[in-house]
């Protein structure tokens, strides 16, 4: 028996004892503990695996991460109709823990990512035999997997946004998996800067909402039903509902965000099927959903989903049907049908939600089963182009049949289960403007062209199968269509027993998301219906449409052309001006002189001092009282500062400063500090020493520095230290340093043994702090020890 059988062997004992395991916790002491546990690590340790063993497993990586991928889809079956929190603790001592929340939305998502995981996985098997870069294909894929399913079950905002970003870093490696070709490279640094990018303002959203309802667990939000008041009484409720927008339109490629979805498609076809159909641009999906029972009644959130989801939906198939290759057409369908289910989810009625709910459902399977035959036509046949490629189905008659049947579902022709959600969104718009009236009328109207150029862009898709034979093809290799096979004989499962899924997947994530839902069912309609009126207008003007594929095309494609409209064009403009002030602002700042980076340092830290305080609100109130003494002192130092400005030689400025260092120890003096009196001389006196021996060595300055350079540089100086000294006054403002004193006094002998206080807190309150400095001093005197060696030496 080889390695590699030995290894096959292993993780399918593995397998076994882990989903018994998990399937006994689950069902025999109704723990979720591991189901959980199993169901988010299992792809992380297959990952870890195949990074280390690739060079023994190699194309076997495959079903290793097809068998991870139903290790964690199983535990997820296991958690069907169960709720409950589920609470790792990390660092006991803290108090903080890892929290996951299983409910019936976190299931549901859970089994789409690892359902078609396991599809992927096995498709890639035969697609990825002749390609580069393997293990870190494989490596990412897993680990992507386990931070979509992390992702779905994180029961807390920062959980939640570290899974989110380690999506984005997973996708950004597998975009660039030709990572030796230009469009590969900027592809991925697009789909890095727009999901990183829209991630921050989704942080900063996460940050807002945990700070007004004083928690980041979404648990505790979902279950207080308070948190859309907390934020309310903020005046925070329309940056939050758009901050959250952003995030969630970044991901899931939403107009104007969905420019980095089209050129991802540069990455391998399993990837496409995988992260921009079936899992990752759902993420935006999830969090919409996540989020509605907490923001859903806010007036900011249906507002800008419905526009937000509608206007995606009608651009994006204008765009797919202006396409001319497979991957870009089914690229701007995936953000077509996005911008359908992010309306619904919009719509404040439950058939809404409903709709979108059912419509990730129904689109997962059937777009990355078309995503899968459109990575056959590519691999088998060398072009996607349309233009290149007709009557397929001579030499690939079942893989004609399947891509067919997966177009029918997604352009919504009855039966099949497209046509049941597209019913549905039809249903919500009408509903919403018969209710409304006024401008919410042309909701069905954007509704149903929407439709009308998905149908359109469906049909042309599977144009490639029909028609005169283009080329002569060798047969499509088993192992690679048996993964979209599978899927299309799941979407002829849902079309024909659409009820049975709805029940046991749908319905109970909509128990929490629509509290006026009835429980939703599907029928074919059996009279006329606004929302089956709609239905025959979009197949009607659909087919008509079609007929003059051509015409519409040309019109598409004209339209789509304008430079105005692109989004792509703002982009690059964006990147060439973030190039031309980045050139700028290194002249500015790295000038190679220590005056440059202290007047950059200094003016950095006077506005972020200054932001500080306007944000804090009121200040504390301060008193200055000043002896006399104390006044002489001041008097003498911003004598000495004055004549500092007026010198003309590096001798003079270093005298004239030295009696500025001196009215500081003065100063200590007069406050009763002895130590630091003799702290300050000592380091005025060595500071002196030092510089008079150097300065010789320096080039002269008189007379160099002009007067405005000056004048800019008092004036840094002067706000500078006026920030310092108001810092000092509003922090001594309410007693504080009495309450510090008192602490360290208390704690002394207690804390170290020590009677000197000074002592005790330079040697242990702080100790790490006088270790660094320690080790500074140190550093620096080896330093002056080796120039002192070097004397003589020409290097």
């Amino acid at each position: 028996m080889n390695f590699k059988t030995c290894l096959i062997t292993l993780a399918l004992s593995l397998y076994t004892q882990t989903v018994t395991a998990s399937s006994n916790a689950s069902v025999q002491t109704g723990s979720l503990e591991t189901a959980v546990l199993t169901a988010i690590l299992a792809p992380f340790l297959t990952s870890a695996v195949i990074a280390v063993f690739y060079t023994r497993l190699e194309d076997y990586s495959a079903i290793i991460g097809s068998l991870s991928g139903l290790i964690s889809f199983i535990a997820a079956i296991s958690l069907i109709g169960k709720t409950g929190v589920v609470s790792y603790l990390w660092i006991p001592s803290m108090n903080i823990a890892a929290q996951f929340y299983v409910d019936g939305l976190s299931v549901f998502f859970g089994l789409l990512a690892s359902g078609i995981g396991v599809l992927v996985f096995l498709y890639s098997w035969k697609y990825m035999e002749h390609g580069e870069w393997k293990r870190k294909y494989y490596t990412a894929l897993t680990a992507f997997m386990g931070s979509m399913i992390g992702l779905v079950f994180s029961s807390n905002l920062i959980l939640l946004f570290l899974f989110w970003e380690f999506t984005s870093i997973c996708s950004f490696v597998l975009i660039s998996h030709h990572q030796r070709k230009r469009a590969g490279i900027m592809a991925s640094k697009k789909s890095l800067l727009v999901t990183v990018g829209s991630g921050l303002a989704l942080l900063l959203g996460f940050i807002l909402l945990g700070s007004a309802t004083d928690t980041y667990s979404i648990v505790e939000m979902l279950s207080d039903g308070q948190a859309l008041s907390a934020l309310e009484s903020t005046g925070l409720t329309t940056a939050v509902v758009a901050l959250i927008g952003i995030g969630a339109a970044g991901k899931s490629a939403q107009i104007p965000l969905h420019i980095w979805l089209p050129d991802a498609m540069e990455a391998p076809t399993p990837v496409s099927s995988f992260l921009h159909s079936a899992t990752m641009v759902k993420a935006g999906v999830f969090l919409l959903l996540r989020f509605r029972s907490i923001l859903g009644e806010a007036v900011a959130w249906n507002f800008l989903l419905l526009t937000l989801g509608l206007s995606t939906m009608f651009i994006a198939a204008l765009l797919a049907v202006a396409s001319t290759e497979l991957k870009q057409l089914l690229a701007y369908s995936t953000a077509s049908h996005l911008g359908l289910i992010v309306a619904g989810i919009g719509f404040p009625t439950a058939v809404g939600v409903e709709t979108s709910l059912f419509h990730v459902l129904n689109h997962a399977v059937f777009k990355a089963g078309l995503f899968m035959v459109a990575g056959i036509v590519l691999h088998e046949a060398g072009t996607q182009k349309f233009s290149e490629l007709s009557g397929l189905r001579h030499d690939w008659p079942g893989l004609a049949a399947i891509g067919t049947l997966l177009s029918l579902s997604m352009a919504g022709i009855p039966p099949f289960n497209g046509f049941y959600s597209k019913e549905l969104l039809f249903e919500a718009a009408y509903h919403t403007a018969s209710h409304t009236g006024g401008i919410t009328w042309i909701l069905p109207a954007i509704s149903v062209l929407g439709s009308v150029f998905t149908f359109i862009y469906s049909l042309k898709f599977i144009s490639v199968f029909y028609g005169r034979k283009s080329q002569d093809l060798h047969d499509v290799p088993r192992k690679m269509i048996l993964s979209p096979a599978i899927l299309a004989v799941t979407t002829i499962a849902i079309t024909a027993t659409p009820n049975q899924f709805i029940s046991v997947l749908v319905n109970p994530a909509l128990e929490l998301l629509a509290h006026t839902s009835h429980g939703l069912s599907v029928h074919m309609p059996k009279n006329l219906k606004p929302a089956f009126v709609m239905s025959l207008i979009t197949i009607g003007l659909g087919s008509f449409g079609i007929g003059y594929l051509n015409v519409v095309e040309r019109k598409a494609k004209k339209i789509t052309a304008l430079t105005a409209l692109s989004p792509n064009k703002y982009y690059f403009k964006a990147l060439d001006k973030a190039d031309e002030l980045s050139n700028r602002m290194i002249t500015k700042v790295e000038s190679g002189l220590l005056r440059t980076y202290a007047v950059w340092v200094l003016i950095i830290s006077t506005v972020t001092g200054t932001a500080g305080y306007l944000l804090a609100g009121p200040l504390p109130a301060f008193q200055i009282t000043a002896t006399l003494p104390a006044a002489v002192v001041l008097a003498v130092s911003l004598v000495s500062v004055s004549a500092v400005l007026r010198s003309q030689s590096y001798t003079s400025s270093v005298m004239i400063l030295s009696i500025l260092g001196f009215m500081v120890s003065i100063f200590y003096l007069l406050l009763d500090a002895p130590d630091l009196v003799l702290t300050q001389l000592v380091v005025e006196t060595m500071s002196l020493i030092v510089f008079l021996l150097v300065l010789n060595k320096l080039p002269s300055f008189d007379k160099e520095i002009s007067f405005d350079r000056k004048k800019r540089d008092t004036i840094i100086s002067a706000i500078a230290g006026l920030m310092v000294f108001l810092s000092v006054m509003y922090s001594t403002a309410e007693e504080t340093p009495s309450k510090v004193a008192d602490y360290f006094i208390g704690h002394a002998v207690s804390g170290s043994g020590g009677g000197n206080v000074v002592n005790v807190i330079l040697v242990d309150f702080r100790g790490l702090d006088t270790l660094g400095e320690v080790s500074v001093i140190a550093m620096a005197g080896l330093a002056v020890l080796m120039l002192f060696k070097m004397r003589g030496v020409e290097q």
